[in-house]
């Protein structure tokens, strides 16, 4: 299948060969042959179809019949600050003991380094424990006299020593931020360490900054370990004027071997207000645009997490927080407040990711952009669900009447001991129909998936989420126990939501997400071919070999 008739401009530098093309191209679903030239697909299909292509110069790589794909588009991810917590942070097992979490943290403060000791995650069942002055006693004891502040697996809180809180100014009579929680001793009334949302990500600003020099390690560690991976694509879901500048840096240099989509903070989270963040850094945007960086994303937080209680339910919690009966949760902005905050962004062709969870949160996200489709006309962007765990079934034909995309991250559905501690703070009815990713798009609604690694994911590998999708089980377990199988997904299905369909969510479809003519060759040879083995067996799939514009940016093309 050619685009074009072929010039003198148009000769094939590289041709691919002996390989099973999945191309994600209704087209032709499946090619022999591909043949590139200046970074970009030339033709597909079979030996006669790339001859044409062929000159003395072209160079032949033969695949030993590997499986390849188009490049892995991750829609949801923290991977730099994942990549950095890599290179300069602790790390703690989310299911680690209190105990070993305090060996860790000993372990650290008794070598140099960063005066802050930071890192993570630990799991909920610590939550508890936390709450109480005893925790914090036992911690200060570890920590000689250094600041320390550990993230949970949700990176929605924080659990930090005396050292820091005082750094953050918390004190017995600090009160609770907007939409933040410092947790209390129940008798004492003194902060525990413990601290929740807007509380956390207060102390995360009060931390040392990170340096340059950090950031540029980090952003270049973190493409390398996705092209690993197979990813050639991201959407970074949390970003600032410090990311998106420490990108467009590595992008000037020509060490960018991905396309980003930078999802602006609107809110202090993961990124500071110091790192620049709001109208200042989406009135600055333009300037780290590049053809590898889109700039023209939002984000916004309407809830927080079930495993603190903080995100915002219709019905109740079967645990209520603090004491509080019948205790629900809220959403973070009215409905008239975020469509307001939404509807200058959508105006300037902004596409807006709105972080909700509980149904309440999610319908209250519903109710905003149905104003903002009604204020400025239904030709906006397209506008994104990060998450939507909890989806109330009746809401579910509204995502595809208003335009919102599903942003789904597979590593949250499958059974595990995160689904266990919602099914006792929610009950399993609503846990059973969370994730109704089958039923969202047939009703025709658009999706894609992510891994939101570090959060929640233990890897930022996308096979094992890929291989959840279909079996619906937990890739990392041999256990065959199903969440909702009803729900699962055929492999074709769950292909394209890690690949044609973030392209068409990040607004690059015209350059990747499928092996079509015209397109950037962004390609992965795999280790196995998906469709003729067991579906578990996906979640160990390798890499063989990454190509992002026609370079192999990873592993090596001499397979045969």
């Amino acid at each position: 299948m050619t685009r074009d008739p072929p010039t003198e401009r148009s000769k094939a530098d590289l041709v691919l060969r002996d390989a099973r093309f999945y191309t994600l191209d209704p087209a032709l679903p499946w090619a022999d042959c591909i043949a590139i030239g200046q970074g970009r697909i030339l033709a597909v299909g079979s030996s006669s179809d790339i001859e044409p292509f062929v000159d003395r110069s072209t160079e032949f790589k033969e695949l030993g019949g590997r499986m390849v794909l188009p490049g892995i588009i991750d829609a949801h991810c923290h991977v730099f600050e994942g990549a950095r917590s890599r290179l300069f942070e602790i790390e703690i097992s989310p299911i680690a003991s209190l105990s070993e979490l305090l060996g860790i943290v000993e372990a650290a403060a008794s070598k140099p380094g960063r005066r802050w000791i930071t890192g993570g995650t630990w799991g909920p069942a610590l939550a508890e424990l936390f709450a109480t002055e005893s925790a914090l006693r036992a911690l200060d004891e570890v920590s000689a006299d250094r600041p320390v502040v550990l993230r949970d697996v949700s990176f929605h809180s924080r659990f930090a020593n005396s050292v820091a809180l005082a750094a953050a100014g918390i004190r017995k009579d600090t009160r609770d931020p907007p939409n933040g929680v410092i947790v209390r001793d129940p008798e004492s009334g003194v902060p525990t360490g413990l601290l929740h949302e807007a509380a956390a990500f207060n102390m995360d600003e009060a931390a040392a900054p990170w340096s340059e020099h950090e950031n540029l390690d980090a952003a270049r560690s973190s493409i390398a370990l996705y092209n690993g991976l197979g990813v050639t694509g991201f959407q970074l879901a949390v970003a600032s004027r410090a990311t998106m500048s420490i990108y467009k840096m590595v992008d000037d240099a020509g060490g960018l071997s991905a396309r980003i989509g930078m999802t602006i903070a609107m809110e202090a989270g993961l990124a500071q207000a110091r790192d620049g963040i709001g109208p200042e850094a989406i009135a600055t945007r333009k300037q780290f645009a590049s053809p590898h960086i889109d700039v023209d994303f939002a984000k916004f937080f309407m809830d927080g997490v079930p495993s603190m209680r903080t995100a915002a339910f219709v019905e109740p919690y079967l645990i209520p927080s603090a004491g509080q009966a019948r205790f629900r949760g809220q959403s973070f902005y009215s409905v008239a407040d975020l469509a307001d905050r939404i509807t200058s962004l959508d105006r300037e062709g902004i596409s807006v990711k709105i972080h909700a969870i509980g149904d309440q949160a999610i319908r209250d996200t519903l109710d905003a952009i149905a104003i903002v489709r009604a204020n400025n006309g239904t030709g906006g962007p397209q506008h994104q669900i990060a998450h939507l765990n909890f989806i109330a079934p009746s809401d579910l034909p509204r995502l595809r009447e208003l335009n919102v995309l599903a942003d789904l991250c597979p590593p949250m559905w499958f059974p595990s001991a995160h689904m266990q501690s919602m099914s006792r703070l929610l009950g399993p009815e609503r846990v059973e129909r969370s994730w109704p990713i089958r039923s969202l798009l047939e009703l025709g609604t658009d999706a894609a998936a992510g891994t939101d690694w570090p959060a929640i994911a233990p890897t930022p590998s996308p096979w094992p989420g890929l291989s959840a999708m279909v079996t619906r089980r937990n890739p990392y377990s041999h256990s065959s126990e199903t969440h909702s199988s009803h729900e699962a997904l055929d492999l074709a299905t769950a292909i394209e939501l890690y690949t044609s369909r973030p392209a068409r969510a990040l607004r690059i479809d015209d350059r990747a997400g499928s092996l079509s003519p015209g397109k950037s060759a962004d390609m992965i040879v795999l280790d196995r071919n998906l469709f003729e083995i067991a579906p578990e067996a996906i979640a160990e799939t390798k890499v063989l070999a990454t190509l992002f514009e026609g370079r192999c940016v990873h592993g090596t093309l001499e397979l045969s």
